[in-house]
């Protein structure tokens, strides 16, 4: 509410007479346009929480418009210093018309929580995880096989053991989030062990809860690094599961892996599955194979990486379009294996891109075909012979130049081609047949490649339109070769996938594709290219897979989490700490073992709480952990008089601010003008003081003195000389015999210095601490003044709890 009001002037105006009647109003339009000098006080409503924002939006910066849709949706300020800021500039479009040395004491909203709290709210929120593994489990048990904790074999009599062998170099105050398998039933008494799978055809339709974090029996859902886990969504009823980075504010490592896959009778067993990438901005996503991974941490079996036999098409923008990724042959593995996708991903530099998988299949019998349109292994070729192959071009212009040549090695041919034995600089060409590329689906273009030798880059992949067959220095080509990894070997290794392009924008085009070899001995060019598998092709889904007779049988085991913390000697349970498991959301009615709003969340965690521990002691704090939208949160809450309430650390302040004459500012400095009771203190001490209580005014002793001056009726200090002298004279001081009157005046003054300083200012505030925020506190006092009439104002500071003192020279008169 602002104490002064302003009303409209021109109205008044037009009401002046002069000479010239519009001087007048020229002259009162003038005046109207000068600054105006107002102390206000304003109380921040939902709308300027709204408005401030433009404060921060106008640096344009994402940070920035962060913290404003923050203060807009929490209708408070994170912070004291962010909370400074933001008014120091919304004053100006608040009070356009005050200036010079106008304060404003205004009141809004800001989260007392400090950096400590929250840091420490952070450690529980991200919290490294600890999952128990079959070796753990053997330990418990004294052999393998029981992979999970029983009411005889608990958590709290045991994970604090696991933790001491597992972490080593524990420091006071670490924190581990233990996940670990549990069932009521001890062994042998009606536990059902799940069976192993022979083949796995999934399409998520069944299995997955919209925004959940994905759980599966059998499947494992690791996060190696952050909070953020792989993710069960619905679209359109085709369910899938999907990871990004994005918004999660940290490093994320997440591992989802299939349930283990006997392939030991397998015939020719295949995998398969589809992709949809989004938004696109760094690669991010692993596939790996293990023949030795149990359950629990990915991170302690040994995977090898086979994401090259695949291919994830990077859409221009948005999200691309589903496909099937490829077809691996896994006849290699006679055993049981597990394969993994994991995602590496960073949301403060940006490396977010989203994956989604779906209709993933190991086995026989897979929903993917592959149309080859051209394969080239060159078999036919001979041993260090010219290549000849049918509708193949092999050729240089320059005379004396190698040519790409057969190479047999290990039973294995490829095409070869090396500087080496050339005395000239020469340009081989080695070209497909021309290409004609449907339209759907989109085929792509892939080789094996391997070097050796290396000295510099001699080898393009390139592409033509309008290749004649005959002349390829004459032809217009498209550079391909920043699509491949182009090996920079010193010696032949092993082949390895190059690389795949799509060749979707040559829908409907005849292409052809060349490996162009830049060879010149004398100028250090030798690098000698060996290629293989050349193939041009793609895959379609002819059948969408099923989730039907191949999953575990259900058990009833049940996943659950618990938070320890290191005290300096061992792991014992996280104090005032609570993780809420799959179980408890079960309990409550949600679905898919993660709430899908905040709201929600903070409706349903009361009443958890209040069941939990429903004979907890009044004002306990408890710290709850729980999943929002597949990622870990954690909320703060606080029991009173039986109930459970949210802490959210929101609490109203008042502060100051200053106009310089440009801008608005902070100002630790607390303005005020003295009041009724301002002048009663003075009066006060002098009542209750028996050596001042003779300048009691004779007529009006309950409200004005003549030590100080002070009139709590008029709300005044009386520099009226005759009544000052005449109390002076009467008390028997005489300090002000024989002085003139500018010099009593000066010693009123110096006077009211001292009793705003020990009256004033400690019976407004009692409490107040000299140093508030690192700040030195001020006070701004301003007071009125009888015969002469006039407002004065004088500064003081802090020194000690409720102890002031003036600040010299600082007094003035207010004109």
């Amino acid at each position: 509410m602002i104490k002064s009001k302003y009303s409209l002037i021109l109205p008044a105006l037009l009401a002046f007479t002069a000479c010239n009647p519009m001087d007048d109003v020229y002259d009162a339009l003038d005046a109207a346009k000068q600054p105006l000098h107002e102390d206000v006080t304003y109380t921040f409503t939902a709308q300027d929480y709204s408005s401030v924002g433009y404060v921060f939006k106008n640096k344009h910066t994402a940070a920035d418009s962060a913290i404003a849709a923050d203060i807009k949706s929490n209708l408070r300020f994170p912070d004291k210093e962010i909370a400074k800021e933001g008014v120091a500039g919304y004053l100006s479009s608040l009070f356009p018309a005050l200036n010079a040395q106008s304060t404003a004491a205004v009141t809004y909203a800001i989260d007392e929580r400090d950096s400590s709290y929250l840091k420490a709210m952070m450690l529980l929120q991200k919290a490294p995880n600890y999952t128990l593994t079959p070796a753990d489990y053997a330990s418990i048990w004294g052999e393998a096989g029981t992979n999970y904790l029983t009411p005889g074999k608990n958590a709290d009599k045991y994970l604090e053991k696991i933790l001491a062998t597992a972490v080593t170099n524990a420091q006071k105050g670490d924190l581990y989030r233990v996940t670990y398998n549990y069932s009521p039933t001890e062994p042998g008494n009606g536990h059902t062990p799940a069976p192993v799978l022979t083949s796995l055809d999934e399409n998520f339709d069944e299995t997955v809860t919209d925004k959940a974090a994905f759980a599966a029996e059998g499947w494992t859902n690791f996060a190696e690094k952050g909070n953020v886990r792989w993710q069960g969504n619905l679209y359109n009823g085709d369910g899938y599961v999907s990871f990004s980075s994005y918004n999660s504010n940290e490093e994320n490592i997440g591992w989802l892996i299939t349930p283990g896959i006997d392939l030991t009778a397998a015939t020719n067993p295949l995998f398969a599955f589809d992709i949809t990438l989004g938004h696109y901005n760094a690669s991010c996503l692993q596939v790996l194979i293990s023949a030795d991974y149990e359950e629990g941490d990915p991170t302690l079996a040994t995977w090898t990486d086979i994401t090259p036999n695949f291919y994830f098409d990077i859409p221009a923008k948005g999200f691309g379009k589903k496909m099937p990724a490829g077809i691996l042959d896994l006849s290699a593995y006679k055993t049981t294996v597990h394969i993994a996708f994991k995602y590496t991903g960073d949301g403060n530099n940006n490396k977010t891109t989203t994956y989604q998988i779906d209709n993933l299949q190991i086995g026989e019998n897979i929903g993917v075909t592959e149309t080859i349109l051209l394969a080239e292994d060159f078999e036919t070729t001979t041993h260090k012979a010219t290549i000849q192959l049918t509708d193949w071009t092999n050729s240089s212009a320059t005379e004396g130049a190698n040519l790409w040549k057969g190479y047999n090695f290990d039973n294995n041919k490829s095409a070869q081609i090396t500087s080496y034995g050339s005395a000239v600089e020469f340009f081989s060409w080695l070209i497909t047949p021309a290409l004609s590329v449907p339209d759907e689906p989109a085929p792509l273009f892939t080789f094996d490649i391997d070097a050796a030798y290396y000295d510099t880059d001699c080898l393009e992949i390139l592409l033509s339109e309008d290749f004649d067959g005959s002349h390829p220095e004459t032809a217009s080509w498209t550079n391909l070769t920043g699509h491949f990894t182009i090996p920079q070997s010193s010696k032949y290794s092993t082949f390895k996938k190059a690389g795949t392009v799509n060749l979707k924008t040559y829908a409907g085009k005849t292409v052809c594709i060349a490996f162009k070899y830049h060879g010149d001995a004398a100028d250090n060019r030798n690098t000698a290219y060996e290629i293989d598998n050349v193939k041009i092709h793609y895959y379609k889904r002819s059948t969408t897979p099923v989730s039907s007779g191949i999953r575990p049988a259900a058990t009833d085991q049940v996943i659950r989490f618990a938070l320890y913390e290191y005290n300096g000697s061992k792991w014992a349970p996280k104090a005032n700490t609570v993780i809420v498991n799959p179980e408890d959301y079960e309990t409550m009615g949600i679905t898919g073992n993660s709430f899908k709003d905040a709201s929600v969340a903070m409706q349903y965690l009361p009443l958890f709480l209040q069941q939990k521990y429903p004979y907890t002691v009044s004002e306990k704090t408890m710290h709850v952990l729980f999943e929002l939208n597949g990622k870990t949160a954690v909320q703060e809450y606080r029991r009173a008089e039986g109930n459970w309430t949210n802490y959210n650390g929101v609490v109203p302040v008042t502060e100051q601010y200053i106009h310089n004459g440009t801008k608005w500012s902070f100002d630790p400095t607390v303005v005020f003008t003295m009041i009724s009771s301002d002048y009663q203190a003075l009066v006060d001490f002098v009542t209750n003081d028996p050596k001042y209580k003779i300048y009691l005014d004779e007529a009006y002793p309950s409200n004005t003195e003549w030590w100080y001056g002070a009139n709590a009726k008029y709300n005044n200090i009386s520099m009226l000389i005759k009544s000052r002298k005449y109390y002076d004279t009467k008390a028997g001081d005489h300090f002000l015999d024989g002085k003139e009157d500018a010099e009593c005046r000066e010693i009123f003054h110096q006077r009211l210095q001292e009793g705003i300083a020990n009256h004033v200012l400690p019976a407004r505030y009692p409490d107040a601490e000299a140093i508030k925020d690192n700040m030195q506190m001020f006070y701004l006092v301003k007071y009125a003044t009888y015969s002469p009439t006039g407002t004065w104002q004088a500064r003081f500071k802090g020194i000690a709890k409720g102890k002031f003192e003036y600040v010299e020279g600082s007094q003035t008169e207010l004109k």
